[in-house]
């Protein structure tokens, strides 16, 4: 039970980490087309990417 548990914290500190540095490159994102740098914007935005396997929710609401 604990060695589950154990999995489940793993991963969700995984999954926040993951979050965050894609929270980042979003706001660096957002800086560059504001400051009308629209390839940098464009070659930092095909870098998020959600690879975390702790929640389908966010590929869902991708996809919907």
């Amino acid at each position: 039970m604990m060695f589950l548990f154990g999995i489940f914290v793993t991963k969700k500190i995984s999954s926040d980490s993951e979050e965050r540095k894609l929270e980042f490159i979003v706001e660096e994102v957002m800086i560059d087309i504001k400051e009308r740098n629209y390839d940098e914007a464009y070659i930092k935005a095909n870098t998020i990417h959600y690879t975390s396997d702790w929640s389908s929710d966010i590929e869902k609401v991708g996809r919907n």
